[in-house]
């Protein structure tokens, strides 16, 4: 064989060794395909993680002091995306287990106002918070004092649509390899197929506050021509909530909102609360129909299905308690719980009618 063709064929082979080098170069550092198929001590499917970032990259993991815990469920583990593709930064997701009271985002312990929040409920019980947080509740029988929840939070990188619905994926993945791991349950979760869109505020009918036909704050606080906004869902359902904000005072106040009330008949939820120690068959309203854990936060029987109730005040209303004229929180309480109670098959609850 002439040597100009045996020169031009080395050459080729050269180039094509060359070039799947450099092919597997670029898979090594931009994508996980070579990399560890699980992660955080094998609670978490890099599969899923991938998914849940908006562009691929090598992965790495970091667990925290949680991890090291006596609770077999509670961990902490930051994972990271690389790539050195020009323009490309990393991309970080801090995946967790925490022990909270059930009912946490109805409560006032200092986080998003529920009705902002996009829940599900049904094979998986969870929600997402700003596309790019989220989490879910694990089994009841996962719950000891407090339930067992799953969080994500995509702390660095681009949030899509597709990565919101691929984040609740990783979350129901992770929960169920942490059920299985420590056996605390014997129910497979399955993410919902899609998921509800982040209510937005409207201008709200001042006779029909949240869309419950004869709810009304008292003329006290909004009267015959003020401006009221309200947020919630586009229905009931299993978990739902909805805001009340005035539009009469400073940003700061309005940002708080006047109030939101919830309403859960999530089995998830309801059969994890009541192991919590303060929860107690007896009611804590006098005369109402009711078991719960304050007089804010009640339990109910509505039609056969366990139903909860719950109020969380707002800034817009502790700046009205210094008027004279401003309403008591059980009284609005009571409203909310009695027109609501009847749609939803339970219209007694809150005893007789003043």
């Amino acid at each position: 064989m002439p040597k100009k063709i045996i020169r031009g064929w080395k050459t080729i082979a050269l180039l094509s060794a060359l070039a799947v080098s450099l092919a597997g170069l670029h898979i090594a550092l931009n994508t996980n395909l070579l990399g560890r198929d699980q992660l955080c001590d094998r609670r978490v499917s890099a599969k899923f993680v991938e998914a849940a970032f908006a562009k691929t990259g090598s992965l790495s993991d970091e667990e925290g002091p949680t991890s090291s815990d006596g609770d077999p469920l509670l961990f902490d583990c930051t994972i990271v995306s690389k790539s050195v593709v020009p323009g490309s930064d990393d991309q970080e997701l801090f995946i967790s287990v925490t022990r909270e009271r059930a009912d946490f985002p109805f409560t006032d312990n200092g986080g998003p106002d529920p009705a902002n929040i996009a829940f599900f409920s049904g094979n998986a019980t969870g929600a997402v918070v700003d596309d790019d947080r989220a989490w879910v509740w694990l089994p009841a029988s996962c719950a000891t004092e407090q339930a067992a929840v799953v969080r994500g939070d995509v702390r660095r990188g681009q949030v899509t649509q597709e990565s919101r619905m691929a984040l609740v994926r990783l979350l129901v993945d992770t929960a169920n390899r942490l059920v299985e791991r420590t056996g605390c349950s014997d129910t497979n979760l399955k993410a919902p197929t899609k998921l509800a869109p982040t209510p937005r505020p409207r201008t709200a009918d001042p006779q029909k506050l949240c869309g419950i036909t004869g709810l009304s704050l008292p003329t006290s606080v909004a009267g015959p021509n003020a401006k009221v906004q309200e947020t919630l869902p586009e229905a009931l359902s299993r978990i739902w909530s909805c805001s009340v904000t005035l539009e009469d005072s400073e940003a700061s106040v309005r940002e708080s909102g006047y109030l939101t009330f919830s309403v859960v008949q999530d089995p998830v939820v309801l059969a994890s609360l009541k192991k919590y120690p303060e929860y107690s068959e007896a009611s804590p309203i006098p005369g109402w129909k009711v078991s719960g854990v304050d007089d804010t936060h009640v339990v109910a029987d509505c039609a056969g299905k366990a139903t909860y109730f719950s109020m969380r005040l707002g800034q817009q209303y502790f700046r009205s308690t210094e008027q004279s004229d401003s309403p008591k929180s059980a009284s609005l309480f009571k409203a909310f719980t009695s027109k609501i109670g009847t749609a939803l098959g339970c219209p007694a609850i809150t005893g007789p009618s003043e």
